[in-house]
């Protein structure tokens, strides 16, 4: 029947609307995503997961020899002459570590004799790298580079620059820099290639450091040019442990005082690790913030301590892949509107709220045990616009639906003519709508509200006073509305009065049947006749009631009216019966006083 029809052309009504609202809120996301605001919340969430995975278990592989406050004290404010530099190095070299890592800019000549002791250090250790930067002369050199008596006895140099993101936090390291030699490896990656003891190769997406895949942000996959090398920027992202601090425990790393190491109380710490040879002092430390840093921003030594365990553990962050990305955002768009639509108002954005929650959950458990960083800027973007679109999509639906019915109506009272609908709610309907005032057009529904709902009462009042049954029922012949006299008759024979049109055709002669049915077939159908059911006598009008003027793709209603001719006969029969009556009492009595005026006379 065509019952279905209504709700299957809802359904697609919603589902237009939900694609709708999908197509739109995602264009707007791509948008904010390219914007600062979004990549900055982004990255302030990236650092949210790693205060809340806190300091992990100490690192195996990494350890740190610092020239803090104590080592000053003892040995002499900065800069120390090499002679002590040399000691630090033949005593860290003593311990057998893996690679030994100076995060010290030795660019300048001292003392030959100094400087000599020194490069004779460096070179009975065999496995010190050694860290350059770029200058931040106006004029000068464009790096700070060791001495070339200290470079020969090297084992390697790597850069020690760091990159500070839009709100200077340091997050990454460059994979290389250029230099007149040609590019540098980053001083992080040195040691690291010395501790293991391996070649490292660069595939232009991954860096291999034997068995170990290092993930790298960024390819070096553009075009190439005959003849020029060319490099794309590319970093290493630090997969943070965590900082050194007082109170701090488990501590991140071993953190060995210079002091104590000259006077032989390492005791077999640094034996078997990649050591990193910097400041940890205050007042001479290059303190950079990043995500884990507390009040006190952390020293550069410590941040490519950080990356060195990043690569040798092997636990490079990897952010998601752009397309996965993409395809994950689409599909957080689909849910979060479908349930903005689904449960509008407040039971919606908890619902939303919840996904939000858990949404960040898979991508806190993604960072924390698979490594994989998500930016969760657009799944926040989205999380936050999805209701608010949602309700103004629905805000701009009522306006439409409100602004079309009140067209229909408009339509049905030019319709009715002058005659009709004198009153001021007519006047308003028939005067021009608004085409963007709301407020008025909602005022206006109210105040119509309220005229039909008195007229509702008149009509029900009128409805329920007729001597006549009255049933409605629809076109799939379900009834719609039937007064109670309709009800009564319905009792009297014994039959259900909800009973649906083709229960009450049945209790037609097939002959009676077949005509109600073929004149409500027609578009105007109307069919008039005395029928007997169950042996009483009734008058039976038909008629199919045409749809509303301002919904014209509504289907028809079948009116049907039954009168009782049985009780009506019965009424007349007794009402004539009682005339007569009165009509022989009456004749006595004339004759009674005509009498007795003839006596009198």
């Amino acid at each position: 029947m065509q019952s279905g029809k209504p709700r299957a052309g809802n359904n697609q009504s919603q589902i237009k609307r939900w694609l709708l609202l999908n197509s739109v809120l995602l264009a707007l996301v791509g948008l904010l995503s390219l914007t600062y605001p979004i990549e900055e919340l982004s990255r302030r969430i990236s650092d949210l997961s790693f205060r809340l995975r806190g300091t992990q278990t100490s690192s195996r592989d990494v350890a740190l020899v610092l020239i803090d406050d104590a080592s000053l004290n003892r040995y002499g404010r900065w800069p120390w002459k090499r002679s002590v530099l040399a000691r630090v190095v033949r005593a860290a070299a003593a311990e057998d570590p893996k690679a030994l890592g100076l995060d010290i800019l030795l660019f300048e000549a001292e003392d030959p004799s100094e400087d000599q002791e020194f490069a004779d250090a460096l070179k009975a250790a065999g496995n010190v790298v050694l860290a350059s930067k770029i200058s931040n002369s106006q004029g000068g050199r464009l790096w700070v580079e060791p001495l070339p008596l200290f470079a020969q006895n090297a084992v390697a140099i790597g850069h020690a620059q760091a990159v500070l993101g839009p709100d200077s936090i340091c997050r990454s390291i460059p994979v290389q820099e250029l230099t007149l030699e040609g590019p540098r490896w980053a001083f992080a990656l040195e040691i690291a290639r010395v501790a293991r003891g391996a070649p490292l190769e660069d595939d232009g997406q991954y860096l291999h450091l034997g068995q170990t895949r290092i993930p790298i942000v960024g390819s070096n996959a553009g075009p190439q040019i005959a003849g020029v090398e060319a490099q794309s920027p590319r970093f290493l992202a630090i997969n943070y442990r965590g900082q050194l601090e007082t109170a701090e425990s488990p501590a991140p790393f071993t953190a060995i005082s210079a002091a104590d190491l000259l006077e032989g109380k390492a005791h077999g710490q640094l034996q078997g690790k990649a050591v990193l040879i910097g400041f940890g002092s205050v007042e001479i430390a290059d303190r950079v913030p990043t995500p884990v840093s507390g009040r006190i921003p952390m020293p550069g030594v410590e941040i490519h301590a950080n990356l060195v365990d990043t690569i040798l553990s092997g636990r490079g962050l990897r952010p998601l892949g752009g397309s996965l990305q993409v395809f994950l955002v689409f599909a957080f768009t689909l849910v979060t509107t479908g349930m903005v639509l689904r449960w509008p108002g407040w039971k919606g954005m908890l619902f939303l709220a919840a996904l939000m929650g858990a949404s960040y959950a898979v991508s806190y458990l993604l960072f924390a045990w698979a490594d994989r960083l998500i930016a969760f800027g657009p799944f926040l973007c989205v999380g936050v616009l999805a209701g608010p679109m949602a309700q103004l999509q629905n805000l701009v639906t009522v306006d439409r639906s409100v602004t079309r019915g009140l067209h229909q109506l408009q339509s049905a009272l030019r319709k009715t003519g002058p005659a009709h609908g004198t009153g001021s709610m007519s006047l308003a309907l028939r005067a021009a709508t608004p085409p963007g005032n709301l407020h008025w057009k909602i005022n206006l529904l109210q105040e119509l509200q309220s005229e039909l709902s008195s007229l509702y009462s008149f009509d029900e009042t009128l409805l329920n006073a007729m001597q006549d049954g009255l049933a409605v029922f629809a076109s799939d012949g379900q009834l719609v509305f039937c007064n109670p006299r309709w009800q009564d008759l319905c009792a009297q024979q014994n039959e259900n009065p909800a009973a649906p049109f083709s229960e009450f055709a049945s209790m037609l002669n097939d002959a009676i049947r077949h005509k109600l049915l073929e004149s409500l077939a027609q578009p105007d159908g109307r069919f008039d006749s005395e029928v007997y059911l169950r042996e009483s006598l009734f008058h039976l009008r038909a008629m199919k009631l045409p749809a509303a003027q301002m919904n014209s793709t509504s289907p028809a209603l079948i009116l049907l009216v039954l009168t009782d001719f049985t009780a009506r006969l019965e009424r007349d029969r007794a009402r004539a019966c009682a005339t007569r009556s009165k009509r022989m009492v009456a004749k006595p009595r004339r004759q009674f006083f005509a009498s007795l005026d003839a006596w009198s006379q």
